[in-house]
Order: C-alpha cells, then structure tokens, then sequence
C-alpha cells in the first residue's frame, strides 16, 4: 500500500518542479500586455486567470506566501481589466513588480516547507499514537467505495491532489476533468454520483456545469451533488451557487478532513432524501 505522505511528496515535489516555468509563463504575458496593446485587453484576462489558477494551487499545495503573493498579483489585474482602456503602462509596471516579487520566492518553494506535506505527516503520526482509532465515514449508510466522483479543475496538481485524497478516503471510481467543457463529456460514459467542480475555468466554468446539470442536459440525474470547489466563499458568491443549486462548498486550500465532511454531508442529505421518497 502507497504511504500517503509519499503520494503527496510526489505531487507537492512535482508542482514546485514545475513553478519556475509556470512564473515565466506569466513574464511571457506581462511583456505582450506591455508591447502589443492591440492584444492587451484579451492577454490581460488570460494573465488574470493564470494568476487565479496560481494562487489556488499554491495555498492547496501548502505555500501561502506565495498564493498570498500571487493574489496581490491578482487583485492588481482585475483592477486593470475593469479599468480597459484607460490601464496604462504604468500600472503594468506595478504589476511587473509585484511580479517580481512572486520570482524571488522560487527558492522557498520546496517540498521541505510545504504546509500541506507537514499536516499529512503530522496525521499519520497522530494516526499511529491512537490507541482506538475510529473512522467516522464507517457510520455512513452509503459506503465512499461505492460512489462515482467527477472532479474538475485546470490546475493538474490540484487534480492530483484531490485524486489522491479521495482514493484515500475509499473512493474507488474517480474521474478528473481539466474544465467543465471536459467534465460533460466524462458524464456523458461515466455514471457519476458526486461532482465536484472548481469554479473559475475556461471554456466552461463551474457554474455552467452546475446550470447543465440542474438543467437535465447530462446523461447523470439532474439532482447528483455538486460540490463547489472556489479560492473564494464571500456571500454573494455563495447565494449565487446555492440559488443554482450547489450541494455544498470547498475552500482552497482543503485538506483530506474538510473533503471527508464534503462527502459526509452530501452523502447522508442524499440517503436522507431517497428515506422520504
């Protein structure tokens, strides 16, 4: 059996591997938003989202200096996007700082100083120390094993990680898709039972997911749980979700116990449901 804190070492030593060339992706944007204003409005919303799907894989993978960072870098873009035209070279060259500042953090970037990996290593140990340990999902009326799970978001470590923490927590049958566009078309071969979705993606968003599925326009029932995955729970965000029909929410950066209570709860309404039926 795979030890849990390796798998996560694995994906957490890949997402730092991969940062360096991710951050030069972002200085490759930066220069067309600086040079070429013909394609600044449309390279700016592309910058915006990059940077967003940035800084909620670094809080998830246990940096939040660096998501912290990156979502200064963030909150700098959209200003720039709602202002249009008017956004000059002069708050590009803020963002070219703050940008900088995101480069310098590289070196801190290790699997070393990884909240995410120290959190899994200290459950094990406090798993080990326990002299009765008694998983709570052993009183669920329906087992993990035996639902169906499609998880959608663009950030491949992400997708890893949450794949890792289902199988661990007895899920069998998981898909992952890279946005909702993806997502539809596992639906279409793949029964699921849960979804669970991020919300800011591209070509197809969460939301449109959630509309297509509460619309009956997927092969699964069209009252299969949702779950919200978001780097983000203000109110209004969150009305809008549930006025959609949204089951539940996760917060970036989740962790193995707040997706176990996620499942939890879906899982037990669902029961609950088809009891008064």
């Amino acid at each position: 059996m795979i030890n849990p804190a390796d798998s996560t070492r694995e994906i957490v030593t890949r997402y730092c591997q991969q940062l360096p060339s991710e951050i030069s992706g972002l200085a490759s944007l930066l220069e067309v938003c600086s040079t070429d204003e013909s394609r600044r409005e449309s390279t700016l919303k592309e910058f915006h989202h990059e940077v967003h799907r940035m800084a909620g894989a670094a809080h998830c993978m246990g940096f939040p200096f660096l998501g912290n960072e990156l979502g200064n870098v963030e909150f700098l873009l959209l200003g720039l996007i709602e202002r249009g035209p008017e956004a000059g070279l002069k708050d590009i060259l803020e963002v070219a700082n703050r940008l900088q500042a995101v480069a310098r953090l590289k070196g801190y970037v290790t699997p070393q100083n990884s909240g995410l990996l120290r959190a899994v290593q200290q459950s094990q140990v406090q798993q080990i120390s326990a002299e009765d340990p008694k998983p709570s999902r052993a009183i669920l009326p329906s087992s993990f094993s035996a639902q169906r799970i499609v998880f959608a978001d663009d950030d491949m470590t992400i997708r890893m990680l949450m794949r890792e923490m289902l199988t661990n927590l007895g899920v069998r049958s998981v898909e992952t898709a890279v946005n909702g566009q993806e997502a539809l078309q596992i639906l279409e071969r793949f029964n699921a039972t849960i979804v669970i979705t991020d919300w800011r993606m591209k070509p197809v968003s969460g939301m449109d997911l959630l509309k297509r599925i509460r619309g009956g326009k997927t092969m699964v029932d069209r009252d299969c749980p949702v779950i919200f995955l978001t780097s983000s729970n203000t109110v209004k965000d969150v009305k809008l979700a549930i006025n959609e029909g949204a089951n539940h929410f996760l917060v970036k950066p989740f962790t193995t116990s707040a997706v176990e209570k996620a499942l939890h709860q879906v899982i037990l309404r669902t029961h609950s449901e088809e009891m008064l039926l």
